[in-house]
């Protein structure tokens, strides 16, 4: 008998040449040998795999969600559920992800044994969400993120990877091209003075973006997430930039660890969630929090 109350697969059609709809069938089909009931469920447009986690969480009694996807296609998955556990306070959604997509940071970051075989062995375990609070003009708007937040260098690199078909070579290319094209973000600390940062971020998960590290080592479960401050100064900007990419690359280590961090930003920036990227409007007030044991998740 089935641990679940439903089972919803969800997949985007056009990830990965099709491999996303490929994975997904399969894994229907391994899972239907065990007689239990699987839905497959294609997206439509950006922002539907939210839609439908959404509405599975809402409306169903104990659904596992798999989202055949890459980390884009799971942070929508995790943001549904979130907004469902809302609308429906008893409701018990699990999640799991099928690395369907380009990076898969976050599968290769917290993969314990093949998805299959937890599903059918495994019970649910918790993890940790990283929460992104946007104050502005009195209102305020949240969004969740399961392995990764940042704005400055790396948010501006995310934000070239997502727009190429990518390759290892030319994934250190886009990255590398990154630091000619790059600006200093200005943020505006608790102290209320404003700096200029080369990086700002805050990591659940050790790997970003495929090639970016922060990290050797992932922990989900400790209540914190690691923060990289890195600011800016107009001495050697180049050799600095390329130092930052570098240890990104090979591995920060021995970061501070928060709960929670606030800061502001005077004008527009890009801020990356698991690399997704969006803006954070001039004059708001963000702050990052973690939620503990905020997501059933089976890995």
């Amino acid at each position: 008998m089935s641990r679940y109350s439903d089972i919803l697969i969800i997949y985007n059609p056009v990830s990965t040449s099709g491999q996303a709809e490929q994975k997904a069938s399969r894994m229907a089909e391994r899972l239907r040998k065990r007689d239990l009931v699987v839905t497959v469920q294609a997206t439509d447009y950006a922002g539907h795999a939210e839609t439908l986690a959404y509405q599975a969480t809402k409306d169903l009694k104990h659904p596992l969600i798999i989202s055949a996807s890459g980390d884009g296609g799971y942070n929508e998955v995790i943001n549904g559920v979130m907004r469902g556990k809302q609308a429906n306070p008893e409701a018990k959604p699990v999640c799991a992800i099928l690395p369907s997509g380009n990076a898969n940071d976050h599968r290769r970051s917290v993969r314990k044994r093949p998805l299959t075989w937890a599903i059918l062995h495994n019970d649910p375990s918790p993890m940790d969400l990283l929460e992104l609070k946007i104050n502005k003009d009195g209102g305020t708007r949240r969004r969740y993120a399961h392995s990764y937040m940042g704005v400055g260098l790396t948010a501006h690199a995310a934000s070239l990877l997502n727009k190429e078909e990518l390759g290892p070579i030319k994934e250190i290319m886009i990255v590398a091209r990154s630091i000619f094209t790059f600006r200093p973000v200005a943020i505006t600390n608790a102290d209320g003075r404003v700096r200029s940062y080369d990086s700002l971020v805050f990591a659940n998960v050790p790997h970003m973006s495929k090639v970016l590290r922060v990290g050797n080592k992932s922990d989900v479960n400790n209540g914190s997430f690691r923060v990289y401050a890195q600011p800016h100064r107009a001495q050697f900007w180049l050799f600095r930039i390329a130092l930052n990419l570098l240890l990104f690359i090979f591995g920060l280590k021995k970061l501070p660890q928060q709960s929670s961090y606030s800061f502001g930003v005077p004008r527009n920036e890009n801020i990356h969630l698991d690399g997704e990227v969006m803006m954070l409007p001039a004059d708001a007030q963000a702050t990052v929090s973690i939620i503990p044991d905020a997501l059933q998740t089976i890995r």
